[in-house]
């Protein structure tokens, strides 16, 4: 659910990693746009203050990878947020968790030994003390609303990576990049099948015919959750 690496002191300006970090965390078939991306993000952030939220909410079709896009993002970007990284499921797509509900999930993730607060303004407080002093991803997975996701945005050095099923207009005062993880083409979702699941031999043949990796691609309309 989290993890926790040493603290780090705030820097005047974000460490972005070089250029070359990027395709190890990629997903093959998804290396130039995740490349592009990334690009995108350190333009877009580099003159930023570094104390500030930074918020990227990647949108896209229910099992489209989303959140294994997220993961491998949150990884090439570590550098500028090291402390820590949370994780909240808010089930968007059945059941969204209230935003009071998310906050308490993590709180006692956290701080499992602490008596929950009972109003909501202490809840607020116990939730954004999770924060406090720290450079912190926060993953805020399956947003169904702004209204859901908007209060669980801390005023703090952090880098939190929403993905829902449409763009949401999420927190003003926060610097938005929106990215849409668009289905793969079939060709690719039929490289992936193949990568994951067959042996080398198998991704060197080629055939006019229709392969079993190629209609499964079809049927799933190219999702591609590894």
């Amino acid at each position: 659910f989290l993890s926790s690496q040493s603290s780090s002191s705030p820097s005047s300006s974000f460490p972005f990693p070089s250029s070359s970090i990027g395709p190890a965390y990629a997903i093959p078939e998804r290396a130039t746009e995740f490349a592009s991306l990334l690009q995108t993000i350190n333009a877009e952030i580099a003159p930023l203050n570094p104390s500030l939220p930074v918020i990227i909410n990647l949108y896209g079709l229910s099992g489209v990878g989303k959140a294994t896009f997220s993961r491998r993002l949150s990884s090439a970007l570590h550098s500028p947020w090291p402390d820590r990284r949370y994780t909240i499921d808010l089930r968007g797509n059945s059941g969204a968790l209230g935003s009071l509900d998310a906050m308490r999930f993590l709180i006692r993730a956290y701080m499992p030994s602490s008596t929950m607060p009972a109003n909501e303004s202490e809840v607020q407080g116990y939730y954004l003390s999770c924060f406090s002093g720290k450079r912190t991803i926060l993953h805020l997975d399956n947003a169904a609303s702004p209204e859901q996701a908007n209060p669980l945005v801390p005023e703090a050095p952090t880098l939190i990576i929403i993905t829902s099923a449409r763009r949401l207009a999420l927190h003003e005062q926060s610097h938005v990049i929106a990215h849409q993880v668009k289905p793969l083409e079939t060709v690719d979702a039929a490289c992936m099948l193949l990568r994951l699941t067959a042996s080398p031999a198998a991704l060197l043949q080629h055939s006019n015919e229709p392969t079993p990796a190629s209609s499964i691609s079809s049927s799933s309309d190219h999702i591609d959750h590894f």
